[in-house]
């Protein structure tokens, strides 16, 4: 286990604490997201007394505050994930008078030394940002992160909002990638934007297709969600079953079929990941995907998130034509066989587009126009074009 980290940095003449968080803390840091967010923050990390508790005291994350003159005045979590040499940087929140002096890059600064003195070196950390500000962004391409997609009505706090995602990869980890991926026609405008970011090699486009309606006849929530998805991890018996930093509390099951699907979702504000997927007889995908999309709409998961393999195409038609369309593509995210995998990250929503709030820079703003290749959208897109030249 991490030692506790405290550092004392002077930034502008003003003297800051950064340090890891504890047990003592947790008033003052609900106090900070409660004024930022004005009571709207919807992650259980910072709604849940006992949750932070912990997050604070577990090996794997690292909550860094810095403090002021005995106020705590910026906090932000790292999640760290050893086996596969993956961090996330998430719930970074500067009090508003603390802002424009770079107090969260030196935060993260002092993190990833304190990382680095203690024999941690990642491959790649990544982190999701709100879009209602530039600042996020501005903060994160300070410290080398690169943009690689949006996540559109991710989540919601006064309305639907944007996020995006950003990525910092190390050298091993574009030395170690596996190339070049297997695309789907589909997959190529998202991928294209990253390749002219990053500088990766041509895909080999595939075309595929794959299509008894699936109905899950039982719903697990709770703690036994955790020990079912442990067993069918230890059993290798998922066909979808990588997305690091999540725990499912449900778990959709159809007995005759004997397949399962394991998801996250948040209860406030219905976003869902799906975390692994056992398709016992069911061969098709395609139709387990649409059985979760009815099924979690009956719960009211408004949003859903799928990890899909750069190089398996039938996975990534099945998505597609189940409804979940790329929005961001994560090169070398996974490790297997000492290669790094790449990854399409695909969404899913019921709820209409929104992008009115959204800003971003225009190389940002590419993926929200890969990503509406695949909607009722496509159409405009030229349109949209010929009115920004």
């Amino acid at each position: 286990m991490l030692p506790r980290m405290r550092r004392e940095l002077e930034i502008k003449d003003k003297k800051f604490l950064i340090a890891s968080a504890r047990k003592r803390d947790i008033k003052s840091i609900q106090k900070l997201y409660n004024e930022v967010y004005e009571g709207k923050f919807t992650l259980p990390e910072i709604i849940e007394r006992k949750k932070m508790e912990q997050i604070m005291y577990d090996e794997n994350h690292i909550w860094v505050v810095a403090i002021f003159e005995s106020i705590i005045c910026a906090s932000y979590i790292f999640s760290i994930d050893l086996e596969k040499n993956i961090g996330k940087l998430y719930a970074a929140v500067v009090k508003p008078e603390f802002r424009g002096m770079d107090l969260m890059v030196n935060m993260i600064k002092t993190t990833k030394k304190f990382m680095e003195k203690n024999n941690i070196f990642l491959d790649t950390v990544y982190a999701t940002f709100r879009t209602v500000s530039l600042a996020p962004r501005k903060v994160l391409q300070e410290l080398g992160f690169q943009s690689l997609g949006v996540f559109p009505n991710v989540h919601r706090v006064d309305e639907e909002e944007t996020y995006g995602l950003q990525v910092w990869l190390s050298k091993n980890a574009q030395k170690i990638r596996k190339k070049p991926p297997f695309l789907i026609p589909e997959m190529k405008p998202i991928y294209d934007v990253v390749k002219e970011i990053m500088n990766l090699e041509d895909p080999i486009i595939c075309e595929t297709n794959e299509s008894k309606k699936l109905k899950f006849d039982k719903i697990y929530h709770g703690e036994i969600v955790k020990m079912m998805y442990k067993k069918a991890k230890e059993k290798s018996s998922l066909i979808v079953d990588f997305f690091p930093f999540h725990t499912p509390n449900y778990c959709f099951e159809s007995k005759v079929e004997k397949t399962r699907v394991y998801v996250y979702s948040e209860s406030k504000d219905g976003h869902s990941c799906i975390l692994g997927i056992k398709k016992g007889k069911r061969k098709n995908l395609f139709d387990i995907l649409k059985a979760v999309i009815h099924t979690a709409e009956s719960l009211r998961m408004d949003y859903i998130e799928l990890l899909v393999s750069a190089y398996n195409t039938i996975h990534q038609q099945a998505a597609v034509d189940s409804g979940f369309l790329p929005c961001a593509y994560y090169p070398a995210f996974n490790i297997e066989n000492n290669e790094r995998i790449d990854y399409i990250v695909c969404a899913y929503s019921s709820r209409d587009l929104d992008f009115s709030n959204v800003k971003l820079f225009e190389t940002d703003r590419k993926f929200i126009d890969a990503y509406l290749t695949n909607t009722k959208y496509k159409n405009i897109l030229p349109r949209i074009y010929k009115e920004r030249k």
